[in-house]
């Protein structure tokens, strides 16, 4: 009688501590309105602001006055993007009730999330984020050790059923 068990290689990783963490999604409601100055917006513990949320005029031939505009800016290596679209532009106008796309660091972590506009399109109500790159780094010893035992132990079944097999023999 053979008996033989062969785990799920994802209940492996997850035994031994490689099957990567999940990701959680923050979200803090916020009260930014844009002005003419630009409301700076730094989310998490980044020493600099990632967006600014701020106010343009828009003119009629460059002379006459026509409305003002609420548009969102990213800076340094953020990115964002329009409603349904990925974070790749540096900005773009804002209208009312619409989540915005947003892709920036906070320190060595890549963050991915969206910012929410109001139904006037002036003013942020919420940003939700998520780390990209939660996981990896070098496994912990204890992993390493399970990791080099089950090798171990795949060679050594591996061994055993070669030498068990029968050798012809020639005549």
């Amino acid at each position: 009688m053979k008996a033989s068990t062969i785990a799920k290689p994802a209940a492996l990783f997850a035994f031994a501590g490689m099957a990567g963490q999940a990701h959680a999604t923050t979200t803090i409601d916020v009260d930014y309105d844009a002005d003419y100055d630009g409301t700076p917006i730094t989310i998490g513990a980044a020493s600099s602001p990632q967006y600014t949320f701020g106010l343009r005029d828009i003119y009629f031939d460059d002379f006459y006055l026509v409305d003002t505009k609420p548009y969102l800016r990213a800076n340094g290596t953020a990115r964002i993007g329009a409603p349904g679209q990925p974070a790749t532009a540096n900005g773009v106008d804002t209208e009312g009730n619409q989540d915005y796309s947003l892709l920036f660091d906070i320190g060595n972590s890549r963050y991915s999330g969206t910012a929410t506009v109001d139904s006037t399109g002036r003013k942020v109500t919420q940003i939700s984020y998520e780390a990209l790159n939660a996981g990896g780094g070098v496994p912990e010893p204890a992993t390493w050790a399970l990791m080099i035992l089950g090798l171990g132990a795949a060679g050594a079944a591996m061994r055993r059923r070669r030498q068990a097999a029968p050798r012809p023999t020639i005549a």
